[in-house]
């Protein structure tokens, strides 16, 4: 009796773990990153909003450094006296060291009540998104402003920041100015919320 030309053929279930196989093999191999890790394909105009020549007189430095090319330069919160149950900001200036943050950070403030509790959290793209981390340069001055949850009543909130990446923080190496808890976040100092 003839064979069948499909006979000869091996089964199908082995053909496709051997495409895939190969095709996961050549996922594998190390290619050369054309953009050297930096990011590419955003508003340029919309980031250069985000880039500050200066630091603001009154603003509290911080000289934080983190591990991966940034420090956080300096802080303010605006208004300066914050009342209860209005808005208030708190803007961040980032200093980009050289090299800069190969990855692509986020930002997180945690708000807490003295006392306990936390009122809020404000984690955000820095520069409202307009400005991706991994897209900074050497030198430059990154203003990063963010609403700040406040509590209805009067009282004192301590404000927390860092920067995360998936679940991970990233490490700060020198607190600078500010105190660096064991947690990799940066205690900025006590805000006095008022009355109305």
């Amino acid at each position: 009796m003839p064979r069948r030309p499909s006979a000869l053929l091996p089964p199908l279930h082995l053909l496709a773990g051997a495409l895939a196989a190969l095709l996961l093999s050549g996922a594998c191999i190390q290619r050369p990153d054309p953009m050297g890790g930096r990011r590419e394909g955003f508003d340029r105009q919309a980031a250069a909003e985000a880039l500050a020549s200066a630091l603001p007189t009154d603003a509290t430095l911080a000289h934080s450094r983190f591990d991966d090319g940034v420090q956080l330069e300096a802080y303010r919160v605006t208004p300066a006296h914050p009342q209860a149950g209005r808005g208030a900001a708190l803007e961040l200036y980032w200093r980009v060291l050289d090299p800069p943050p190969a990855g692509d950070w986020r930002v997180f403030v945690h708000v807490d009540l003295r006392g306990g509790g936390r009122v809020g959290n404000a984690d955000h793209e820095p520069a409202g998104g307009r400005y991706p981390s991994d897209a900074w340069q050497p030198g430059e001055l990154i203003r990063d402003t963010v609403p700040l949850p406040l509590p209805p009543q009067p009282g004192v909130i301590d404000l927390w920041v860092g920067l995360y990446r998936g679940g991970a923080r990233l490490p700060i190496s020198a607190g600078g100015r500010l105190r660096a808890a064991s947690d990799n976040r940066l205690a900025l100092k006590p805000v006095s919320v008022g009355a109305l």
